[in-house]
């Protein structure tokens, strides 16, 4: 592996390197069990964390293309269960591209989006929205006129699952396995539902995770009820397989999505450089998504000049962002 990755951070890592011709490097170290005993393989599953927002981004796409949904309507025309509130009655009306990149004017509480257990009760998405439960205690306000700056926000994401929901009248899940999972055929990525966490757990080789002071997460791993956000478990290969798509559909040869939506994904969004819609843009030829939570870290990364996908992920959280924990993805000479 040419990437120099710390891998005495993590007590297990996976990594892939595959072209667009199909080439693969392969690459697993350490363990995945809560007793540091079983070794890492190439189909164990990680928590993806905020990967998820891109695999969303591809489902909500595809909706549009269905003309389900559209970009660039306001929201409040899907939600029958919750309003948006502003604070500003003169500010724009949000959108699903304003929710996808970031620029929506919502601003996360500090505490939020973080450590809620596979014992608890339930949450719905309205009452995190509104600020009622302790896995979010700030309620879901415009702050800032959508679309004139970037403000990083897990609750918009949580819109776009209820906007999701509210326009198929399916759950999320059900959506996401429909249009991407079962449309790529991938075999080891899931949702984190209560239910799929339990499931998966049962079959095995899903990577426990680990917090940042070395303690193991209660119940071995946490629950994301923000799933578009943040609940999308899989492994490099897979996540592989659908930048490999991405990548074909760039230029009209994709399965997920036309080259038009592919290629909208990935421009700047508001005038904003290093933002598409639901992907981080690296100059014009290179474009990532990052993930990172109490239990996990991980990344991908597309080279547009090579038409070729790096992913690597982590059960730990290392207590610092990719680049300087080791999995940082260095740019390919």
């Amino acid at each position: 592996m040419s990437e120099s990755i710390r891998f005495d951070r993590f007590p297990g890592i996976s990594y892939i390197r595959k072209t667009i011709d199909g080439q693969e490097e392969k690459q697993v170290w350490g363990v995945r069990d809560e007793k540091k005993i079983l070794s890492v393989e190439e189909d164990t599953i990680f928590h993806a964390c905020s990967i998820s927002k891109w695999i969303t981004a591809i489902v909500t796409m595809r909706l549009v293309e269905q003309g389900v949904l559209q970009l660039d309507t306001d929201i409040a025309a899907y939600l029958k269960k919750w309003e948006l509130q502003y604070a500003d009655a003169a500010f724009q009306r949000v959108t699903l591209r304003h929710l996808l990149s970031h620029t929506a004017g919502l601003v996360d509480g500090e505490d939020g989006f973080y450590g809620l257990r596979r014992n608890r009760k339930p949450i719905s998405l309205t009452d995190i929205l509104s600020g009622k439960t302790d896995y979010n205690r700030t309620a879901s306000l415009v702050r800032t006129d959508p679309g004139t700056c970037f403000e990083y926000s897990d609750a918009g994401y949580c819109l776009i699952q209820l906007v999701i929901e509210e326009a198929t009248g399916e759950s999320f899940e059900t959506v996401a396995d429909r249009e991407l999972i079962r449309t790529l055929v991938l075999t080891h990525t899931f949702f984190g539902t209560l239910e799929n966490l339990d499931k998966w757990e049962v079959r095995g080789n899903v990577a426990v995770g680990w917090k940042e002071d070395g303690s193991l997460i209660e119940g071995k791993y946490p629950y994301c009820p923000d799933l578009a956000a943040s609940g999308l478990w899989s492994t490099p290969t897979d996540l592989a397989v659908i930048a490999i798509d991405f990548i074909s559909c760039l230029q009209g040869e994709g399965t997920l999505l036309t080259k038009q939506s592919a290629q909208e994904m990935i421009q700047k969004a508001f005038e904003i450089d290093w933002m598409g819609l639901g992907i981080l843009r690296y100059g014009d030829t290179t474009l990532v998504s990052k993930g990172w939570g109490e239990d996990a870290q991980c990344m991908l990364k597309m080279d547009l000049i090579n038409q070729s996908v790096r992913v690597i992920m982590a059960n730990k959280d290392p207590g610092t962002e990719q680049e300087q924990s080791g999995l940082g993805l260095k740019e390919e000479k």
